[in-house]
């Protein structure tokens, strides 16, 4: 299985990565795909029923994973509704989201010892997804935000995210003209979106301390071997992020 861990960050019983091309798709609910899960799985020491996954629609929503979560959205679909962003504070169940171009946010509070992973995009990011899930986390894990700490994996970045003039009512609820004016660049009738920085805020928001949030600084576009909407435009390519807590 080809795939990237995303290295020194957080605890080591966190281990958190992404896929590249040649890891194969990872569809939802697709028997094909199944051999895929499985080697990821094994990579970890675990079957492919450690594995959590949701049917992504640009929504806000979390879903708490819990033990008997495992093989929902790979092998089962026993959950109802869409989300964005699932959470666990179990050991050795695997999250995974699946994005192209969107920013996957890796969370862990190391003190309540609790994960999350959001799939953000310009709709998820203008609904303050990333907030949504440390929210989450704080209700269900009693976790306190200041604890938490934050990864953005790879995205398509500033320089290739260009948007035009409609886009800015998915940001103009939640975000003020100030910080409006901190991640959208506009020359004359196209805008450049950067998404790593509207997510920071957003945590920043939550009380994520801001020295708490990294960003792995990779773009989509630019790097061959990730897939890229943008670039592709293969809607059944993805790049699958993880995030697990292994049993100590």
């Amino acid at each position: 299985m080809e795939r990237t861990i995303i290295k020194n960050w957080s605890s080591e019983n966190v281990i958190a990565g992404y896929t590249t091309e040649s890891g194969g798709l990872f569809r939802y609910m697709n028997p094909q795909d199944e051999k895929n899960y499985e080697a990821l799985a094994r990579d970890f020491g675990l079957r492919a029923d450690r594995l959590v996954r949701v049917h992504e629609d640009h929504t806000d929503n979390i879903f708490v994973a819990e033990e008997g979560s495992g093989g929902e959205g790979i092998m089962k679909n026993e959950q109802t509704g869409d989300y964005d962003g699932i959470t666990t504070d179990a050991e050795d169940i695997m999250l995974c989201i699946v994005t192209a171009d969107c920013v996957p946010v890796f969370l862990h509070d190391p003190v309540k010892n609790a994960i999350a992973l959001a799939h953000s995009g310009r709709v998820g990011t203008g609904k303050e997804i990333a907030l949504k899930a440390v929210l989450k986390m704080t209700e269900e894990f009693g976790s306190d935000p200041k604890n938490i700490r934050c990864m953005l994996g790879p995205y398509l970045c500033k320089t290739h995210h260009v948007v035009h003039h409609p886009d800015i009512i998915l940001f103009s609820e939640h975000f003020s003209p100030d910080e409006r004016d901190s991640f959208l660049t506009v020359t004359g009738d196209q805008i450049r979106v950067d998404m790593g920085r509207a997510i920071a805020i957003s945590l920043t928001r939550s009380g994520v301390p801001a020295e708490n949030i990294s960003d792995c600084g990779i773009c989509t576009y630019e790097h061959k071997e990730l897939y890229s909407w943008r670039r592709d435009h293969d809607p059944d390519a993805h790049i699958l992020s993880f995030i697990l807590m292994k049993h100590t």
